[in-house]
């Protein structure tokens, strides 16, 4: 597959828009179509939530599919996925996201 290219006006303005396929990771061949989906929603940000109400299943179904996910690809997280999708080395896998690093208040005091 090659470049594409799209033309549209709006306004008074001409735009070219260049785009091209991505190829998925190898691991992702692992995935059951179903599965696929809900790694795609995944990646594009949805949540269980959304996943389950676009998909028109529970929300312990997409939740399960999700856990089927990580399972096939030996991963422990959303951000762990995006790593994959994005090329991100292995080792860098693996830290933290800086978001885990946020202290929170003793629940006493909230």
């Amino acid at each position: 597959m090659g470049v594409r290219v799209a033309h549209f006006k709006h306004g008074l303005e001409d735009y070219l828009v260049l785009s091209y396929p991505i190829s998925r990771p190898g691991c992702f061949a692992k995935l059951t179509r179903a599965e696929l989906d809900v790694a795609e929603r995944v990646i594009a940000g949805a949540t269980v939530r959304d996943i389950a109400r676009e998909r028109g299943v529970s929300e312990r179904t997409a939740s399960n599919q999700l856990g089927q996910i990580y399972a096939k690809l030996e991963i422990h997280s959303r951000h762990e996925l995006l790593a994959i999708v994005s090329g991100t080395p292995t080792f860098l896998r693996e830290q933290v996201s800086p978001l885990a690093s946020v202290s929170r208040p003793p629940a006493s005091t909230r």
